[in-house]
Parts: C-alpha cells; structure tokens; sequence
C-alpha cells in the first residue's frame, strides 16, 4: 500500500515543486490561514500524530492530493483537516515506516536522496528515534509548542512571510544552521527567527539546496548530528 502511496511523489520530484502552487496563491491560500486551526489546537496537535492516515491511504492520498486543497485555498481545505487524522495516530506508525517507501523511490531529487544520510544512521539516528519524543507528545516536543512563536506572532510572522524568502533562494543556509537553535531551545529559538536566514536568501537557496548538505551526510550536516 505505501508502495503505491508514495509513486507520485517520484514524478514530482523536488520539495521546491511541491511547493510552488503555495507560492503562487493568495489569499486564504497562504500557509498562515493553513495554521490558523493548528494554532488553537490542543495538547492532541502534537506529532505524535504519526502519519497514519496517510500510511493507509492509496493513490488518492499521495502529498500531490493533500497539497491540492492547500494551493486552492478555502476554510475546509486547511491544514487543521489534514492533519485531524495525524493529530489522532499512535505510537508504532513512526515516520520510519512512512519514509521507507520514498527510500525506494527513483531519480535524483527523491526523498530517497534526501534521507540517504539518514538511512545510513544508526538507532539513535533515525528519524524513528528522533520522533519518538514528539510521539509521546507533552512538553518542547510538541508540535503545538514548536508553533506556539507563530501563533503569537503579527503579519510578519506568518509562514506566508517566512516563505517568501525561501521562494527566491539564498546561499549558505543549511538546515544544519537553521536546526542550531532548535537543539539548543530557549526563548529565541522561534521558527521566525530560524527562517530569517532562509528569508534573506537569493535564487539558489530553493528547499532542495537547503537540503543538499543533508543528502552528502556527514555528522555536522545531517539530521543524524540532531
């Protein structure tokens, strides 16, 4: 089933594709109003929320389809509906077994690339592990603790304005700097702040040169150091 799941996303290709419809909409379109009902979301709003709905879809339920209401924009269409069925997962449905088939996957610009570092790391390394916490939900590691800075945020701070940048590229941000500040917490440490290098960026820094250190490995590079 996940075999068929993911094949669309082989034909797409990049992150910086996936991404395009979102940047070129509008209105109720922007990922601000896409936050909105995730932001006033409960303790359940955590990652724990593995993929589980997602993992039991068919074709329809490629990220092609659920990006589709996104680019489109419309109240019923936001993430918060999206992510109902992830808000409700369990323990076992881990991104681990989500990414497997995507690792399998064909062409350059695949998340197989992109997670080969990741695949090659160790127990403690996987995303499985890495997840783990957020699972469990509770705490810093909730993704409704990681968005608490955007919702307390004006019109600047919005993932519409935190995009932008990363529309027309930069140069040496990695997600290797952009993560520092997640792994060393504190008040600072808003996805507004880790994105203002990504925001000042030029045409080069699309999400997928953002994510090439990522894919050669190395400990100071990959999602592994995290």
């Amino acid at each position: 089933m996940l075999e068929t799941l993911f094949t669309p996303i082989v034909s797409y290709n990049t992150l910086q594709t996936l991404l395009t419809p979102i940047q070129r909409g509008g209105g109720s379109d922007t990922l601000q109003t896409l936050l909105r009902p995730i932001q006033r979301g409960g303790d359940s709003h955590t990652l724990q929320t593995s993929l589980r709905p997602i993992q039991r879809g068919g074709d329809s339920d490629t990220l092609q389809i659920l990006l589709r209401p996104i680019q489109r924009g419309g109240d019923s269409d936001t993430l918060q509906i999206l992510l109902r069925p992830i808000q409700r997962g369990g323990g076992s449905d881990t991104l681990q077994t989500l990414l497997r088939p995507r690792q399998r996957g064909g062409g350059s610009a695949t998340l197989q690339i992109l997670l080969r570092p990741i695949q090659r790391g160790g127990d403690s390394h996987t995303l499985h592990t890495l997840l783990r916490p957020r699972q469990r939900g509770g705490g810093s590691d909730t993704l409704q603790t990681l968005l608490r800075p955007i919702q307390r945020g004006g019109d600047s701070h919005t993932l519409q304005t935190l995009l932008r940048p990363i529309q027309r590229g930069g140069g040496s941000d990695t997600l290797q700097t952009l993560l520092r500040p997640i792994q060393r917490g504190g008040d600072s440490d808003t996805l507004q702040t880790l994105l203002r290098p990504i925001q000042r960026g030029g045409d080069s820094d699309t999400l997928q040169t953002l994510l090439r250190p990522i894919q050669r490995g190395g400990d100071s590079h990959t999602l592994q150091t995290l």
